[in-house]
């Protein structure tokens, strides 16, 4: 009997520890692109707000606090979110997790090096 109850103690213990909403998971590139197009990412660094919009036609402008808006490009190459930042020619491109039903949703570019670069998606730029 002992066995039972705890079994279902364990059990009941095990459904109130699940979040409420899913955790993030690593998107796919046709997520990553549905997420973001036409969209404007927010977020902190180092305690200062930035913000990030991404157009349909693959251009981006980071606004990162006293520094001038950066213009760079962007695209998916496979499951992986890509940038370019003049006057830098090459691409740096990142494995993406996101929670599209979190509200707001929430995205989060990990680097080769596994450095995390967390935000939230807003409609619209």
């Amino acid at each position: 009997m002992f066995l039972k109850v705890l079994a279902a103690c364990a059990a009941f213990s095990a459904v109130l520890a699940v979040p409420a909403t899913a955790a993030e998971r690593p998107l796919k590139g046709a997520e990553i692109d549905a997420l973001i197009k036409g969209n404007t990412v927010t977020g902190l660094s180092d305690g200062k707000q930035w913000k990030q919009t991404f157009d349909a036609s693959g251009g981006t402008v980071y606004n990162g606090g006293a520094r001038p808006p950066s213009q760079g490009a962007w695209n998916i190459q496979g499951d992986k979110f890509c940038s370019q930042w003049p006057p830098n020619d090459s691409w740096a491109c990142y494995t993406v997790t996101g929670d599209l039903d979190a509200n707001p949703k929430t995205i989060t570019w990990i680097s080769a090096g596994g450095t995390k670069y967390p935000g939230s998606v807003k409609a619209g730029l």
